[in-house]
C-alpha cells in the first residue's frame, strides 16, 4: 500500500466515522431529555457556542476537501530535459510497460505504476512463478526496464521495482 493510498483509506474511514457517530448521537438524543434541554439551552442562551461549533465544522470541511482534492489528482511524472520540462501520466508509462513486457514475460502482470512527488517512480508487478526463478526474472526486467525508461521518456533517475508474487496453481 502506498503513502497516498493510505491517506485515502484513512480519510475515507474518518468520513464514515463521522457520519456514524452523527447518526448515533441523533439516534440516542431521542431516548434522552436531559442531553435535548442541555442542548436547547446551549443554543438558546449562548450564541457564540453556535459560532464556534460552525467555525469547527467549516475548517474541518475545509481540510477534508483539500485532502480529497490532493488524492485524487492525477499522477504526472515531470522530467527535464535540457531546458524544457514535461509531464507524463503514469496511466501512458503502464501501458507503455505493459505492451512491451506482454511478450516477453507472460507470467508478470503490472499492478501500477505510482509516481511520488513528480520526481519517484514505484512499479508494481505481480510475478506468477517459483521462488528460484523470480530472482532471474527481476534482473532481467530491470536491465530493459533502465533503456526503456531512458528512451521512451527521458527518465534516468532511479525506481523502485516492487514485486508481488501468486501462487501459479
Amino acid at each position: 500500500m502506498t503513502v497516498r493510498q493510505a491517506i485515502a483509506s484513512f480519510l475515507q474511514s474518518f468520513v464514515v466515522f463521522v457520519f456514524f457517530s452523527a447518526s448515533l448521537f441523533f439516534f440516542c438524543l431521542a431516548y434522552l431529555p436531559q442531553a435535548r434541554i442541555r442542548i436547547e439551552d446551549l443554543l438558546l442562551n449562548h450564541p457564540s457556542a453556535s459560532v464556534s461549533a460552525g467555525i469547527g465544522f467549516f475548517i474541518a470541511s475545509l481540510l477534508l476537501t483539500i485532502g480529497f482534492y490532493g488524492l485524487n489528482r492525477a499522477p504526472y511524472l515531470r522530467i527535464k530535459m535540457g531546458k524544457n520540462s514535461a509531464e507524463i501520466d503514469s496511466r501512458i508509462i503502464r501501458q507503455t510497460l505493459e505492451e512491451h513486457y506482454k511478450g516477453r514475460f507472460p507470467e508478470v502482470r503490472i499492478l501500477g505504476v505510482e509516481i511520488v512527488r513528480k520526481k519517484k517512480m514505484e512499479i508494481s508487478v505481480e510475478l506468477a512463478q517459483g521462488p528460484e526463478e523470480i530472482e532471474k526474472t527481476l534482473s532481467e526486467m530491470e536491465n530493459e526496464l533502465v533503456p526503456l525508461l531512458k528512451t521512451r521518456f527521458g527518465y534516468s533517475k532511479a525506481f523502485e521495482l516492487i514485486a508481488e508474487t501468486r501462487s501459479s496453481v
